[in-house]
């Protein structure tokens, strides 16, 4: 059973009309309903109210309106006589006077919960009628036909006065013919941010919602993806920036996470994440210039700090690694060949390659010392290699 805070399912399948009788029964109705106290104009309220209920149960939408249009006169701010008389014209399928009448109700009632009902039910009528002309004006817009867009979207200003974020969505496009006639974009903006964002979000509304869930689904590099997109359709959006933002700092945390088999990998992983963290910042600052996005950027920037330094000491102990591992490869490969004679380096050529290798030694043996935890051992081992050479070679 439907009551007046209930959005209907649908239309109804036959418009109803009103029968010859019914004005005789509402003008009566009173007499009719047996009621003790007739001047009492909450009683009568209430029975008038119950009486457009029943008649609408019983499909007899007309009937319905007449008695919510009596307590109307009663109580302009009734709120269960506007449900019911939009309900009634939402099930004749008038969808454009059951929203006038809701618009007028919303000025109408008092108190949050009346306007959180008259609201709910107003969107639902909205919606039914604008949805498809809005997605076509999304996606004219997101074509690059902002004149279409505009054209569409005037045929639903009697429709959507009192949308809030209708005027805004026309001022954007018309912004965009402005830009496409002249060889430059107008200057500035006449939405303000917040507006500006609302506007954006649903001209990208496909980007995000994709990118959001693939964020739920953990999904990263998908998500970097959809807000990507959704940035090639306006690189002013910062719902997108924040999007992309926080899908690129989970990619670096995640590669920063995993082992790497050998130094030189790890080195290559530590480039990747730098990359990734540098960009994220980048993002995180554009969605930061929004306020409502200011606190949820500034705790991206916060962990892309941290995985940062985190990040640059790991490729510092890379490179010390692999700079000693290579002044040691490059020693054992000079002696593999002096020790093959005359097929490789002979006497002079050790005497020519000897030195550059013994200075890297020395170098790396001072500024790492003996007790360095990663490559303490290896430099003990080739300082005293490089020393005793030095002591055997003639010069």
């Amino acid at each position: 059973m439907t009551g007046p805070g209930d959005v209907p399912p649908g239309l109804a399948r036959r418009t109803e009309r009103r029968p010859p009788d019914d004005d005789a029964a509402i003008l009566g109705f009173d007499l009719a309903g047996g009621a003790r106290h007739p001047d009492d104009p909450a009683q009568k309220l209430e029975r008038l109210l119950a009486q457009a209920g029943k008649r609408y149960e019983a499909e007899e939408f007309q009937t319905a309106i007449g008695f919510a249009d009596q307590a109307l006169a009663l109580d302009p701010g009734c709120t269960g006589a506007w449900l019911w008389k939009a309900h009634s014209l939402v099930r004749l399928g008038n969808l454009d006077r059951a929203i006038a009448e809701l618009t007028r109700a919303r000025k109408a009632v008092h108190g949050a919960d009346a306007a959180h009902k008259i609201d709910d039910l107003l969107g639902w009528c909205r919606r039914h009628l604008t949805d498809r002309p809005l997605e076509e004006a999304r996606r004219a817009l997101r074509a690059g036909n902002p004149r279409q867009a505009v054209a569409i979207l005037l045929k639903l200003t009697d429709t959507l006065t009192g949308d809030e974020t209708f005027a805004d969505r026309l001022t954007y496009a018309r912004e965009r013919v402005l830009a496409a006639e002249s060889r430059t974009p107008p200057p500035g903006s006449a939405l303000t941010l917040p507006a500006l964002q609302k506007v954006l979000a649903w001209l990208c509304r496909e980007e995000l919602t994709h990118g959001d869930r693939a964020l739920a689904a953990e999904d990263y590099r998908a998500a970097a993806g959809c807000f990507v997109d959704a940035g090639k359709h306006d690189e002013r959006n910062t719902a997108a920036a924040l999007g992309e933002a926080t899908a690129l700092y989970a990619l670096a945390r995640d590669s920063h996470h995993q082992q790497a088999q050998t130094w030189a990998e790890a080195r290559k992983t530590v480039t990747l994440v730098a990359g990734l963290l540098q960009r994220a910042d980048l993002q995180a600052q554009t969605a930061a210039a929004d306020r409502t996005l200011a606190d949820a950027a500034g705790t991206v920037r916060k962990a892309v700090a941290e995985l940062t330094k985190t990040n640059d000491a790991r490729g510092k102990r890379a490179d010390k690694i692999l700079t000693v591992h290579k002044c040691v490869d490059d020693y054992n490969a000079m002696m593999r060949q002096f020790n093959r004679g005359a097929n490789g380096l002979g006497a002079s050529n050790l005497l020519t390659s000897f030195p550059a290798i013994e200075v890297q030694a020395h170098r790396l043996f001072q500024k790492y010392g003996p007790d360095d935890p990663d490559i303490g051992p290896s430099l003990v081992s080739l300082h005293d290699a490089v020393t005793q050479l030095r002591r055997n070679i003639r010069w």
